[in-house]
Formats: C-alpha cells, structure tokens, sequence
C-alpha cells in the first residue's frame, strides 16, 4: 500500500512540475518578447551602430552630454558589419549608424547623412576587464546615417550633439 502511495505522489509531483515549467516556459518567452519589443521600437532608447567599436569611445562626450539633456532616454551602442548596420537602419532597429567614408551605400532607401571626423577610442572587453587598443590616433572620417522618423526629437539633438565632429565638405 505505501507503495502505490509513493507512486501516486511522485507522479503528482512530477505531473504538477511539468505543468508548472510549462507556465514558466510561456512567462519566460513573452517577457523576452517584450523586452526585445521595448529595445527595438522603445521611445526612450537611441539605438546606435558601429562598424568598427572603437568609434564609439570618440563619442564619450557626446554621450554624456546627450545623457545629461535626456536622462529618460537609454543609449544603446551595437556593432557589425556595414551590410547589417544598413539592414538594421533600414527596419528601424536601429536609429543611427557610423560607417566608414568609403561604404557603398544603397540608393533605394533615403537617409540622412553626415560626414564626422572620429578618432578611435579603446574598447574594454566585458567579462575579462581588458583593454584593447587601437593602433592609430589619427582622426578617421565616417559617415552617421539616419532615416526620418516618428522619434526625429530624440535623434535630431543627438545629431546636434555631432556638430562639433563634422567635417566641412567643401574642404575635402
């Protein structure tokens, strides 16, 4: 009899475990659902791509004093290479890209351009705390692209904030 008591229980238990992981399961993959909703099309995040990380670091001023005039707005910095930058502009995943002056770019989608003179900045790796220098020291020229869209206050004083980097076209 004790036997099939255990039995009984054991089963129970592992029936209710399933049942609740199951739950578990659901919460998990709607809450990361939300979550990558809110990075992709948040109204208080500026999404901004890199080809080359160590351009982000020669905008450090930038981005604290974006910080200070936007404290509800979160900056998010990503990097990749140019065709996915383009593609993640493109569908509004991400707000504004840094690429070099040279790239190709596609003619069928409008953006908006500035050329900016960026010197390269070190990049500490996350989980080994070590950084990783850049070789030269040289002002390197890229080009910040940008599309219209329904957040332009929050990316045009961004882009105000980059006035300071740009390159007077006419001298080149």
């Amino acid at each position: 009899m004790q036997d099939v008591i255990l039995l009984v229980s054991t089963s129970a238990i592992f029936i209710f475990g399933y049942f609740l992981m199951n739950k578990l399961d659901v919460f998990l993959e709607n809450n990361w659902n939300r979550q990558e909703t809110a990075l992709t099309y948040g109204e208080n995040s500026l999404r901004i791509g890199f080809s080359n990380p160590f351009m982000a670091g020669g905008l450090a001023d930038t981005f604290e004093t974006y910080g200070k005039q936007h404290p509800d707005v979160s900056i998010h910095i990503f990097s990749g290479e140019e065709s996915e930058l383009c593609r993640e502009l493109e569908t509004h995943k991400l707000d504004i890209i840094f690429l070099p002056e040279n790239t190709d770019i596609s003619k069928k989608t409008h953006y908006n351009a500035r050329m900016v003179l960026l010197r390269c900045a070190p990049v500490v790796m996350e989980y080994a705390d070590f950084p990783i220098e850049p070789i030269t020291q040289n002002q390197i020229t890229q080009i910040a692209l940008w599309r219209d869209s329904k957040k332009s206050p929050v990316i045009d004083f961004f882009i105000g904030c980059l006035n300071k980097f740009a390159v007077d076209q006419s001298q080149m």
